[in-house]
């Protein structure tokens, strides 16, 4: 059995400040991220981690690493594991947009498939990324313990894909920075243990 944990990188100063935080931007942990991202590596101490994958943004290598000081483990960076591209919407503080984040992301196009965000990438596009990746490490570890580190729009993608449910329901899941989520993949089957469990 694969023992699957998902964890999204600690808070930053954007999140902070609500600001729109897709993959352009390359921010740091805050002093609570730096926290959390301390309090997830005591969290997961115990485990028995055989792989950690991150995206390559510093917001999530510098969670992963905390991580990885507990075990004798190099990080592999996976560039398709970076967040969702927002293009114009990058930065923008979310009290100032007309409509969430996500309800620009549902929306539909004439031919029923998901709008782009304007410069960025769509719910398509990004579940074209990262639903391979997500496959790959799951080809390549059967068994044992992986973690990821990556961010809210691509972790959400990745359970909607592996439980097999529909992209818009992506909007049920709220991950907050620093929780965990872990999944039990065996033959072909896919249980969600536990879902964004916050850090103390």
């Amino acid at each position: 059995m694969l023992r699957l944990i998902l964890v999204r990188h600690g808070e930053t100063l954007w999140n902070r400040e609500h600001r729109v935080q897709g993959g352009a931007s390359d921010t740091d942990l805050g002093e609570r991220g730096r926290e959390q991202a301390v309090h997830i590596a005591k969290a997961l101490r115990g485990e028995k981690i055989d792989a950690i994958y991150s995206s390559p943004l510093k917001r999530t290598y510098e969670t992963a690493r905390a991580v990885a000081r507990h075990h004798a483990v190099e990080i592999v960076l996976e560039p398709r594991l970076r967040e969702l591209h927002t293009g114009e919407l990058e930065g923008v503080l979310v009290e100032t947009l007309r409509k969430s984040l996500f309800q620009y992301m549902v929306e539909k196009e004439e031919g029923g498939g998901f709008l782009r965000l304007p410069g960025g990438e769509s719910l398509t596009d990004l579940n074209q990324r990262v639903s391979p990746a997500v496959e790959d490490i799951v080809r390549r570890h059967t068994e044992g313990v992986v973690v990821i580190v990556s961010h809210y729009f691509v972790l959400s993608t990745a359970i909607c894909s592996l439980m097999q449910m529909p992209l818009g329901h992506m909007g049920k899941l709220r991950l907050e920075p620093g929780g965990t989520s872990v999944l039990h993949i065996q033959n072909g089957r896919t249980c969600l243990v536990s879902f964004n469990v916050p850090v103390s």
